[in-house]
């Protein structure tokens, strides 16, 4: 951001419509029964007298957001020659470093990670700001990854096995001579296949 943020961090809730000037742009609307909610929330990472490194989480996903809300705070994205002034990058310095949502119908939770671009490093090294991620961080990435993958294939693993000790005891039960047997081992192989699921997460 151009500009040096009084907080270290905020939220911010308005209404974001068409600009009655321009209709390719977007603008803070005061009228509450005009546009729509944008909800944005920042965190400052790193600053210098005249530049800003924030860290964006936005619960609503208006067009041009992002953009709009810096501008309204009065500190616009670098390279956006569109909702500032024309500067020196050929672009608007703004990345989607994580994405992460639901999936639609396995309700799995999704996450994706980018690296920053080169020219979004080259130009936080001009403006003297910094952004490093820890190896605590990067640790804790691998780790949570290695962990949703063992859920995912102990829940597969559960899966098949329920379906066949289902099998078991509907077979068994038909024939009457072994269902008792056939459900108490079916039911001690469920339990600690189910133990030892709820004991690892």
């Amino acid at each position: 951001l151009k500009g040096k943020l009084n907080q270290k961090s905020g939220r911010i809730v308005t209404q974001i419509g068409r600009d009655k000037n321009d209709r390719k742009k977007m603008t803070v609307i005061n009228d509450l029964n005009s546009g729509k909610t944008a909800i944005t929330n920042y965190e400052v990472i790193s600053q210098t007298e005249k530049f800003t490194l924030v860290k964006v989480h936005i619960e609503t996903g208006r067009t041009h957001q992002i953009r709009v809300h810096m501008k309204h705070l009065g500190y616009p994205i670098l390279g956006d020659s569109v909702y500032g002034r024309t500067d020196t990058e050929k672009r608007q310095m703004l990345h989607a470093y994580k994405l992460e949502f639901q999936h639609p119908i396995t309700e799995e939770n999704i996450e994706f990670i980018a690296k920053l671009p080169e020219d979004f490093k080259k130009a936080l090294k001009k403006c003297g700001l910094e952004f490093e991620i820890s190896w605590f961080f990067l640790i804790f990435i691998l780790i949570k990854s290695i962990i949703i993958v063992k859920l995912k294939m102990l829940n597969y693993k559960l899966l098949v096995l329920d379906k066949l000790i289902r099998n078991i005891i509907k077979q068994n039960f038909v024939k009457r001579k072994r269902t008792v047997w056939a459900f108490e081992i079916s039911l001690k192989l469920y339990t600690t296949i189910e133990f030892k699921i709820n004991y690892t997460s």
